[in-house]
């Protein structure tokens, strides 16, 4: 042992671990085999480890300088991405490093093992817990080398295909209500059984989100990024025979695609699809499942950012295949219909009414209203005919009239009612409110 910050780590205290990593399945310095793993045995009893959810599963970085006389010198780190313990303690970082000498041009990646540790100029292991480290010099290296099978083939990125509209915009490159085009592209994992909590990334080649703002603007996952995506879902049993699955898809690595190049300009920050949906039984730990009736959805949405400026879109349509329409809007009308007093004298006398037609879209549109009152016996009476009037978009339309209620009407309850009929799709919308006349 070197140096210790830990309270329950000291000095001269002994480290147990292991180390398994693929030099054949590693690229750019990253290791994405499943089962590469670095852990560590602390002697108060903590087990620490590069997570098997991480993927890729260790970083590997190799710097080799040649001294030009024959003698050459190799530094390299193995360290993981993503950590747990079997405690509540915190695993910040973890891993190896290595210094060597040697006469000839070594490889790139470390291969070879000598148990002679006065091969090495530097030998350490280092971990930081709850924010502290431990840094310790290796005394002991064993090896056992295990050929790990081939993984299993994996399918093609499943794709499907969104539209949505913007809900909220700080950023110059889009406004509420414009419409955002995209694409989902995702390889499911071999293991997609029901998880309370899952996490993955996807290392298959194709697999992306992209999307097209109104202005022309395209947004994607880079091509040069691996993973490409983090896959994450929080999975609720509500013990009733019913499900909840929040699911997020988010892009490791964005940039600006236009005219078939990427650019770095600007800074595409983050790329997000999210959804939460009820079940009626355990649903799978990734969606698999693409409903095109957004009503099955709790929330589905979009969220970009973009120099670090936010852009959240909610998902308007979904489908498997590339071809979506918008749906067309459709003309809304919400009434509302209050009586100053809600009661007329034997004698009778004046009801003063008062009543709001909105348009509740940013259409232009015609509608025809009417009012009338329902008597004690049911009989609907007319109050007016059918008069039009137009409606400009978000037009909150207040009116107020009167009706002289006659002596000779009989004592009971009676209803007021408002109409209107949409011109064009024929949509009948109402309101009422009771009052009544007194013997």
């Amino acid at each position: 042992m070197i140096i210790s910050d830990h309270p329950e780590t000291a000095i001269n205290d002994i480290i147990e671990g292991s180390f398994s990593y693929n030099v054949t399945n590693t690229v750019a310095g990253m290791d994405t085999t499943p089962g590469s793993q670095i852990t560590a045995t602390l002697p108060n009893g903590l087990i620490a480890k590069t997570s098997l959810w991480a993927n890729p599963f260790i970083d590997i970085y190799s710097n080799i300088m040649d001294y030009n006389n024959g003698i050459f010198q190799r530094d390299i780190t193995f360290s993981g991405q993503s950590h747990e313990s079997n405690t509540t303690d915190t695993v910040n970082d973890i891993g190896l490093f290595f210094n060597e000498l040697f006469y000839y041009q070594p490889e790139e990646l470390k291969t070879e093992w000598s148990k002679d540790l006065s091969r090495y100029e530097s030998a350490e292991f280092y971990i930081n817990i709850n924010g502290q480290y431990v840094i310790a010099n290796i005394v002991e290296v064993t090896t056992n080398r295990i050929v790990t099978p081939p993984p299993p083939a994996v399918e093609e990125p499943f794709t499907t295909y969104f539209q949505a509209k913007v809900l909220s915009s700080n950023s110059p490159h889009a406004i509420v209500d414009e419409i955002i085009e995209g694409s989902l592209s995702y390889a499911i994992p071999q293991d997609n059984s029901f998880q309370a909590m899952f996490s993955a990334t996807d290392v298959v080649p194709g697999s992306e989100i992209k999307a097209t703002l109104a202005n022309g603007m395209t947004v994607k996952t880079a091509y040069s990024a691996n993973p490409f995506l983090s896959l994450n879902s929080y999975a609720i049993d509500h013990q009733n025979g019913n499900y909840q699955r929040q699911m997020n898809f988010s892009s490791h690595q964005n940039t600006l695609f236009n005219n078939g190049f990427e650019s770095g300009w600007p800074m595409v920050n983050s790329i997000d699809l999210s959804f939460d949906e009820n079940f009626t039984q355990a649903p799978l730990a990734v969606k698999t499942e693409w409903s095109a009736n957004l009503t099955d959805y709790n929330n589905a949405e979009f969220h970009l950012m973009i120099d670090g400026q936010d852009i959240i879109a909610q998902v308007i349509t979904l489908s498997t295949n590339q071809e979506q329409t918008v749906p067309e809007p459709v003309p809304e009308v919400s009434l509302n219909v209050a009586l100053v007093t809600n009661s007329v004298p034997s004698e009778g006398g004046d009801l003063q009414i008062s009543a709001s037609i909105n348009n509740v879209t940013e259409l232009a549109f015609e509608v025809k209203q009417w009012h009338y009152i329902s008597m004690p016996n049911g009989i609907q009476f007319p109050i007016s005919l059918p008069t039009s009037m137009q409606l400009v978009a978000l037009e909150n339309n207040q009116n107020s009239t009167s009706f002289s209620i006659p002596s000779y009407w009989s004592s009971g309850n009676y209803t007021y009612h408002v109409v209107t009929l949409t011109v064009g799709n024929g949509d009948i919308a109402q309101s009422s409110t009771s009052f009544v006349k007194l013997n």
